[in-house]
């Protein structure tokens, strides 16, 4: 009886000091970007992230208008946790992911900034200097 009350305590001493964050979702307003990028942050539960980058591209400008070109880029990474600040390492370097936006109208705009910043309550990430809010935390 001693064996497993004990057991019970350490079980639940082990689970209640495990810091487990849900899976969050951030995404960006149309107000901060103008409607001409997007940003998507997932920060899945198994300590993945998926960083989703749509821009758009002027590709001609004609009489009637400018013909816009939507691309996408998709980032992967891991990230962690330490003193209630979220650290995230990418699969890839920030050279490569501000390369996406070589020949945009903003490509002066994002790679001078940090790709992604936390705000202290962890309800905004600073994608490129965008705030992204959070959507969803699963």
């Amino acid at each position: 009886m001693k064996i497993r009350f004990l057991l019970t305590i350490i079980l639940i001493f082990m689970f209640s000091c495990r810091q487990i964050m849900p899976e969050r979702h951030y995404k960006s307003l149309d107000e901060a970007t103008g409607g001409f990028n997007e940003f998507y942050l997932v920060l899945n539960s198994n300590k993945e992230l998926i960083l989703q980058i749509e821009s758009s591209k002027t590709v001609s400008i004609t009489d009637t208008g400018n013909i816009i070109e939507s691309r996408a880029k998709t980032v992967t990474g891991k990230w962690t946790m330490s003193n209630s600040h979220i650290n995230c390492t990418f699969n890839e370097s920030k050279s490569a992911s501000d390369s996406f936006f070589i020949d945009t109208d903003f490509n002066d705009t994002f790679v001078k900034k940090q790709l992604i910043k936390f705000s202290p309550k962890l309800d905004t990430a600073y994608i490129y200097g965008i705030p992204c809010k959070l959507i969803t935390n699963k």
